[in-house]
């Protein structure tokens, strides 16, 4: 792999250049949804990575306030009567509906 670096009204580029590769064999099967396959390369235009943690929280924190979370969790132990139940059903509904990145 080649690259090759510039550096431009206050912006550095970098480009890499790569010939032909051999093919991969099959990805393993049955990886997590979140598990990349195949090698990868990821780029940000993240002047840092506190600049993307900052922005990222506030992505969430505007994701919380929109949220009634009250609601949701007397939605989903409805019915149960121990705080164990409760707990489940609470677990339950986070292991299925979120994501960690």
């Amino acid at each position: 792999m080649k690259a090759e670096r510039q550096e431009k009204n206050g912006r550095v580029v970098v480009t890499f250049y790569q010939g032909p590769i051999e093919a991969l064999e099959s990805g393993e099967r049955f990886l997590p949804s979140d598990t990349p396959v195949y090698p990868q390369v990821t780029f940000s235009t993240g002047t840092s990575s506190q600049k993307v943690a900052e922005a990222y929280a506030q992505v969430v924190d505007q994701q919380v306030q929109r949220g009634n979370v009250a609601d949701l969790a007397a939605q989903l132990t409805k019915g149960k009567s121990t705080p164990d139940e409760k707990l489940a059903a609470i677990i339950q509904y986070l292991a299925k509906e979120i994501r960690y990145t």
